[in-house]
């Protein structure tokens, strides 16, 4: 039986790298990791998923990319998988733009986990873990 399915998308190469190498880390016995770059294709993958009858259980993606903004991706994700949690990574917007109408709008969406800053890399040189409970209602920490 396929593996259920977590999706993370990102523009930036290195975050998406870092945020997929610490989901692999915690959870590839159980689950399939992809990684993503653009918005876009994130949509095509998932059609893909749904018309194949996989599962996805969340989706990780960072808000500010050309593209598409991440909220508008956690929405339309939200359409095709109602049951999947869904994370928004945060970093400040390079024109200073703030979340505001944003966070209320995705608070607004049932089922959204909430959002984060994306995972950093410990100074220590680590890699630090991402911690996401996806058994626990409403929970993702990084």
């Amino acid at each position: 039986m396929p593996k259920a399915t977590i999706l993370a998308v990102d523009d930036n190469p290195e975050e998406l790298d870092f945020v997929t190498l610490e989901l692999r880390k915690r959870y590839r016995k159980d689950y399939q990791i992809i990684a993503e770059g653009s918005p876009r294709k994130a949509l095509e993958l998932l059609n893909d998923l749904k018309s194949s009858k996989l599962d996805l259980v969340m989706i990780l993606s960072d808000q500010w990319m050309p593209e598409m903004e991440g909220i508008e991706l956690l929405r339309r994700a939200r359409g095709l998988f109602p049951q999947a949690r869904r994370m928004l990574m945060i970093n400040r917007h390079p024109l200073g733009r703030t979340l505001g109408k944003d966070i209320g709008t995705m608070q607004g969406l049932r089922g959204a986990v909430g959002h984060r800053p994306p995972p950093c890399p410990d100074p220590k040189g680590s890699g630090g873990q991402v911690n996401a409970d996806l058994s626990g209602p409403g929970r993702a920490v990084f």
